[in-house]
């Protein structure tokens, strides 16, 4: 018994059962599949599943007791496999993690490079995309990690809060907002919206507070670009609505960020997907990230 026989016997169980979709994640043939299941309960002369018309469906006790002492094997095997690389400072892998272009803009200017600097032997392949795109991409291992907003639900991909806050509407300095510190949806529902697209989970969570209070925005002008956006907003005399942040990035502009109440939340997750062992260089990134926005205790 090696290491990946646990983990393609972990994938069986976790994919409910069925071969076809488990080998298609793994990337190896069904027969391969099957044949390694039942190489492992001869070595071990037990039986890992019950079956019903020749199709696993669920496990026996002793497969039950097999797959949770393989979780904790590969559990174990991951963290010496971290810790041992720790210890010797010297990461260097390559490790593939997808950002949205809004994040990687102003969340990650400063991160990534410190980043690079603490470990120069890092390769890091930076796939910029929306949101789902990214989920998807986790789910065929294209990448290895993602920094993006909360995903629809799937149980495949495990998800780490990292960073919150909420979206701020957009003007510019003549705009009856500027002078204001909050304004209502109902205020904003009755200006020229410049929005990101509907395929942003940004847009989506918007556009669900908008409806819950029975609001119909006008959604004047939409795009993928941030900077886009505000150009529009100011020359439209209209509002756009993004991340509270932007506030950073444009201290220096002619825009003026004012809060929304009821506050539209904004949460920055990073995401992996659970059926696929983390290297170490990839588990190094994670908890770097994650230590890197860790808010100060008080």
């Amino acid at each position: 018994m090696d290491l990946k026989q646990l983990n393609y016997f972990i994938a069986v169980v976790e994919n409910d059962y069925n071969l076809s979709k488990t080998s298609k994640k793994l990337n190896i043939t069904q027969p391969t599949l099957s044949q390694m299941i039942m190489e492992l309960e001869k070595e071990f002369e037990i039986k890992l599943f019950d079956k019903e018309f020749g199709r696993f469906k669920r496990l026996t006790k002793i497969g039950t007791k097999f797959y949770n002492d393989a979780k904790i094997i590969i559990s174990k095997m991951e963290q010496l496999n971290y810790e041992l690389k720790q210890q010797s400072e010297l990461f260097k892998g390559r490790v593939r993690i997808g950002i949205p272009p809004l994040i990687l803009t102003f969340l990650c200017s400063k991160s990534i490079p410190k980043l690079i600097d603490k470990n120069e032997d890092i390769r890091l392949e930076i796939n910029e995309d929306n949101a789902y795109t990214l989920y998807d991409k986790l789910q065929k291992n294209i990448i290895d990690l993602a920094i993006t907003t909360e995903p629809i639900n799937n149980k495949d991909i495990i998800t780490k809060l990292i960073y919150s806050d909420t979206i701020s509407c957009y003007v510019n300095k003549k705009h009856p907002f500027a002078k204001k510190k909050i304004v209502s949806l109902e205020e904003i529902a009755a200006e020229k919206i410049m929005s990101l697209p509907e395929d942003y989970i940004i847009y989506q969570q918007i556009q669900k507070v908008f409806k819950s209070y029975d609001l119909e925005p006008d959604y004047y002008f939409k795009s993928g670009q941030w900077d886009l956006l505000l150009s529009m907003a100011d020359y439209a005399d209209g509002v756009a609505l993004l991340p509270k942040p932007f506030d950073d990035i444009m201290s220096n502009s002619g825009m003026v960020a004012v809060d929304i109440r009821p506050a539209i939340p904004w949460e920055i997750v990073i995401a992996y997907n659970q059926n696929i062992i983390k290297s170490p260089d990839t588990r190094y990134v994670e908890n770097f990230f994650i230590d890197f926005y860790k808010k100060p205790t008080i």
